[in-house]
């Protein structure tokens, strides 16, 4: 029986990764970076077109609406979502060149959910890693040390 679970598991993993394009890849590592911001997308690419206020956000993500102000702010940035004329509203950004990859990643988060939190949770993983790796090769950088205060020489 759990050679059948791990089985199925790693066969509905492999399916729809298979299917990500380095384009989708790069998209969830440079801009739909975090759970927060795939579900935004997700209530305004597969939703109706009417726009979301941050509050609905809010309570569909599971945070308060002023939490997911900066992740809108950088899809707003990013041509994904756009702010309504009433401000604190937002609707798709459909029309631009990231159409197809966004309507892939959202067709590869319907086939499999947990797949695509993995690809994110390890793209966190990586980015964490690469910080801290800067952090401990930067701290054997030779510095001057500093002059006491008063010393001229």
């Amino acid at each position: 029986m759990l050679k059948t679970i791990e089985v199925s598991l790693a066969e509905r993993t492999t399916c729809p990764l298979s299917l990500m394009t380095p384009e989708i890849q790069r998209l969830l590592e440079t801009t739909i970076d975090s759970f927060e911001k795939l579900e935004i997308v997700r209530c305004l690419w597969k939703r109706d077109t009417a726009p979301w206020s941050t509050e609905r956000l809010g309570e569909r993500v599971g945070t308060a609406a002023d939490h997911i102000a900066t992740s809108l702010d950088e899809l707003t940035d990013a041509g994904i979502v756009r702010a309504t004329v009433r401000g604190r509203e937002y609707v798709a950004s459909k029309g631009g060149a990231h159409d197809a990859r966004i309507e892939q990643l959202l067709a590869l988060y319907e086939e499999d959910p947990l797949a695509i939190m993995r690809v994110i949770n390890e793209i966190a993983v990586q980015r964490i890693r690469s910080m801290a790796a800067r952090t401990f090769a930067d701290s054997f950088l030779m510095r001057r040390p500093k002059k006491p205060e008063g010393d001229d020489g």
